[in-house]
């Protein structure tokens, strides 16, 4: 599945783009993220931003146990590939889908890092599915290559990290087809713009932790509700704004 070329980019840059993964008719999993989006807000968490002043889907969370399609993907697709690149075997940690709508906001520069620290987990792997093809208009990824071995980086307030630093990198767009997946470790730098098209942007990313350091899928998932709950599950007039590494960087309020 991996040429020596993807190897060699992986190792280097902490990340690798395969645009033929999901090449097989029928194999991008539009059918699934169909499924998914149609779930009640009881079920998966669905999550909001405010676009044009109104509130619009952004993101679905915690759907891994729910749906068959998603578990098949993991399972049988993800999983085993990130052993061949790795020779280690993997947890999933989270999931999500990122719907990024026409006009759909921007997620400043950030590394995934910060943000699983909760159960001492120190790396892990994100693997990006574009089930739309990714564009600079429409709000594809930005990386740093040579960036993943510089640890965690300074942050603003936000989770973010620090603006003075982004200003001096070169940030590679990610640019590919529908079906195309990019892996990448939690330390690599990354963001996407504002989608400045009429379509959708939409992409899965389902996030991996060594098998050695234990299955905290449903944990991660319990300490959200509690500290960053989808608006179905809201205490009414609580305040759930502010820096919360379950929301870190995102347009999602």
């Amino acid at each position: 599945m991996f040429s020596e070329e993807d190897i060699n980019c992986f190792n280097e840059n902490g990340y690798v783009l395969l645009t033929d993964f999901f090449s097989e008719e029928g194999c991008i999993p539009n059918e699934c993220l169909e499924e998914i989006i149609e779930y009640p807000e009881s079920e998966v968490f669905h999550y909001f931003e405010d676009v044009d002043n109104e509130r619009k889907l952004c993101r679905t969370e915690n759907f891994y146990n729910v749906n068959e399609k998603a578990k098949k993907i993991v399972d049988e697709k993800l999983i085993p590939a990130l052993q061949e690149l790795t020779n280690e075997e993997f947890f999933l940690f989270k999931e999500k889908i990122n719907y990024k709508r026409s006009g759909g906001g921007a997620f400043n520069p950030h590394q995934d890092a910060p943000a699983y620290v909760s159960f001492e987990q120190f790396y892990h792997l994100t693997v990006m599915i574009a089930v739309d093809s990714m564009t600079i208009e429409n709000g594809c990824l930005y990386v740093v290559n040579n960036s993943n071995k510089l640890g965690t980086l300074p942050q603003e307030d936000d989770g973010s990290i620090k603006r003075d630093w982004c200003n001096e990198q070169e940030w590679k767009p990610i640019v590919c087809p529908a079906g195309s997946v990019l892996i990448f470790d939690s330390y690599v730098p990354h963001k996407s713009d504002i989608n400045k098209s009429d379509n959708f942007r939409r992409a899965f990313f389902f996030t991996f932790n060594k098998k050695s350091d234990g299955d905290y899928h449903d944990d991660y998932y319990q300490k959200k509700l509690e500290l960053f709950p989808p608006d179905y599950y809201r205490v009414e007039n609580k305040d759930y704004s502010g820096p919360n590494i379950f929301n870190l960087a995102t347009p999602i309020k």
